[in-house]
């Protein structure tokens, strides 16, 4: 038998509308995990996990009582392990057995959230925001006939994540930044001999990989 080599952290009951499920539980058996869950009414079932905090992908090597119109009542999924990670899985996991799993929606993030211009990916919502901005006068800069006023800014950047799966929002990502920008930008000769400092945009985007990125950076796995 081979070894599975991973923490199975939490497991997590789901809800959709007129369906939930309980009493959800796990063992090992072999190279097998053995889930069991009570279902409250007739639905399609979903099992997913997510690795190391990461996004949420439903597992295809799975047998039992997963898939569509499964009934009401106690049940059971049989999760090949090796099947889907032939090399096992040597992190921390999380496991979710979803009801009537759909593609989720800007609309169903809480409105108490403020979430704003949020992007989702694999049924998690992520939005930034940032917090104690501040800009104050930093002195003048002059070369030649040339000459400056410059603004010290600085302000903290959170990116908060909302779970769709797990209905839970948290802070996934905070970095502080600050520099000093002149109000009237150089030019010509005198180019090259301030530094300016433009605030970064913080745009958050989604790259091939499936990362959600701040100006392309990717901050999460």
């Amino acid at each position: 038998m081979r070894y599975l080599s991973f923490l199975i952290l939490l497991w997590f009951t789901a809800t959709a509308i007129g369906q939930t499920t309980s009493n959800v539980d796990f063992r090992q058996e072999g190279d097998n995990v053995l889930v069991s869950y009570k279902l409250s009414a007739q639905a399609d079932i979903a099992l997913l996990i997510s690795i190391d905090g990461g996004i949420w992908q439903p597992l295809e090597s799975v047998t039992g009582d997963v898939g569509k119109a499964i009934k009401p009542g106690l049940r059971k999924i049989v999760w090949d392990v090796f099947e889907d990670y032939p090399d096992g899985i040597h992190a921390d996991v999380e496991f979710i057995v979803a009801p009537n799993l759909s593609t989720p929606s800007i609309g169903q993030i809480p409105e108490n959230l403020n979430a704003s211009s949020p992007i989702i990916s694999n049924y998690k919502a992520y939005w930034a925001k940032k917090s104690d901005y501040s800009s104050r006068y930093a002195g003048d800069v002059r070369r030649g006939t040339f000459a400056s006023a410059t603004d010290r800014w600085s302000f903290t950047l959170n990116v908060y994540c909302y779970d769709f799966l797990k209905k839970e929002s948290s802070v996934v990502y905070t970095k502080s930044y600050s520099g000093t920008s002149m109000r009237k930008k150089p030019f010509g000769e005198y180019r090259s001999y301030f530094r300016d400092e433009p605030q970064p945009a913080c745009n958050l985007s989604i790259n091939d990989n499936g990362q959600i990125c701040i100006d392309k950076s990717p901050i999460t796995r």
